[in-house]
């Protein structure tokens, strides 16, 4: 049962890590197919690209002076609107940001819908713009947040893959980018992955230590119905010989007695005829 369950458990957190996968894939695709829709709706804008991209700007500064705030809800609401006017990689990697400053605001289990907004607004980023620093290193931050929601591992090997390309990127565009921080948070995934594989050990140890304690305990209460049944037996059969014994000196006791009687009959008779 607990090997079972340990399997289940390393079961959902494949599923849940190809549905991630999925996900990424999935997204990519639907962007591709929605590309030529979106050039139809610029082309039929009235006003410039260099004018929407003017707006867009504007209103994504709104959104970011929201951000700043705290007002993530708010500040996703001015950059949707400024992605009506403009898509842009940076804007979509803003919302992304809002999701997973949210979700870090909310309970582990309440915050598997934010994380999935943020991995969904990080791929279209990545769409328009594969090198986006900042798309990437909130990818893999999502994925450090979906390891804990998890408890998978796979999650943080994702997210190390993710910080090491955007080190890599850095390193191409020589982006002015804090790459120690990056490095950091390499380390730290590395220990997290650690921290967890551990405890998934620990988990299935204590899993089987509580199968096999499971297992002795009905063993010893079906070998202890077994000595019961043993006993209540024995019991019947000291019983029954008790009583056979008893039979036994009864009947004796009744042979003894009627050879009395034979004998007292005898004398009886002998002393009849002698008179």
């Amino acid at each position: 049962m607990g090997n079972k369950q340990s399997g289940s458990m390393s079961n959902l957190g494949k599923k849940a890590h190809k549905k991630f996968k999925k996900t990424l894939r999935d997204m990519e695709y639907k962007k591709r197919k929605n590309k030529e829709e979106v050039q139809k709706r610029e082309d039929a804008n009235p006003y410039t690209l260099e004018q929407r991209k003017e707006k867009a700007e504007m209103i994504k500064t709104q959104g970011n002076d929201e951000f700043l705030k705290g007002k993530y809800e708010l500040a996703i609401s001015f950059y949707q609107i400024a992605l009506k006017h403009s898509e842009s990689s940076i804007i979509y990697s803003n919302i992304a940001r809002c999701h997973l400053k949210i979700a870090e605001s909310l309970p582990e289990d309440l915050s598997k819908n934010q994380l999935d907004k943020c991995i969904e607004s990080c791929a279209q980023s990545l769409s328009l713009d594969p090198e986006n620093i900042k798309a990437i290193i909130i990818m893999g931050d999502c994925s450090i947040k979906l390891a804990h929601h998890q408890m998978n591992s796979l999650f943080l090997e994702e997210a190390i893959e993710y910080y090491n390309k955007a080190i890599r990127v850095c390193q191409n565009k020589k982006t002015p980018i804090n790459i120690v921080e990056i490095n950091k948070k390499i380390i730290n995934a590395h220990k997290e992955k650690q921290r967890l594989d551990q405890n998934l050990k620990i988990t299935r140890l204590l899993e089987f230590k509580h199968k096999m304690a499971k297992i002795l305990d009905d063993r010893k209460a079906k070998l202890m119905q077994n000595i019961h049944d043993y006993e209540e037996c024995h019991e019947l059969i000291e019983l029954a010989k008790h009583e056979e014994n008893l039979m036994i000196r009864i009947k004796k006791k009744i042979d003894q007695i009627e050879g009395r009687v034979m004998n007292f009959a005898n004398q009886s008779r002998f002393k009849k005829k002698r008179d």
